[in-house]
């Protein structure tokens, strides 16, 4: 089968945005976990962030989703120490929030960027405001 949907990756300083397009299959979700596990890997940073921008067709099925659910607790034991999603609808929104239920990680959802970017820089600093608020152009 085809891979559908894709992801890709930018890192400013220890800061990894991750875009995603697209509904995803299971072929395009192990596919994109692959990525983003060798350019974690790659960096090899002790501590870093994750802002994941999720557009409106980023869905999948129940084992698309399983995989997604891998990669944040992999990415936690792999020197994550927050990720932020911004989901383009409320619809995904919930559908991370069932998984939040179940896990207990540092993962928080959003409806903006700015919002994520904020609660970002309250994770790695405290009240020290405007780390990330600045990192996204786009």
């Amino acid at each position: 089968m085809n891979q559908h949907g894709s992801i890709q990756l930018a890192w400013q300083d220890d800061l990894l945005t991750m875009h995603t397009t697209g509904p995803f299959n299971e072929e395009g979700i192990d596919q994109a976990f692959l990525e983003l596990r060798t350019n974690i890997s790659e960096a090899n940073l002790p501590r870093w962030y994750r802002i994941d921008i999720l557009d409106k067709e980023t869905y999948g099925s129940p084992q698309v989703m399983s995989v997604i659910s891998q990669s944040y607790l992999w990415a936690m034991t792999h020197g994550c120490q927050a990720i932020a999603i911004v989901c383009a609808n409320r619809l995904q929104e919930q559908l991370l929030e069932q998984f939040t239920t179940r896990i207990h990680i540092n993962l928080q959802s959003f409806l903006t960027a700015a919002d994520a970017l904020a609660w970002l820089d309250s994770q790695r600093f405290g009240n020290e405001k405007d780390v990330f608020s600045n990192s996204l152009s786009a």
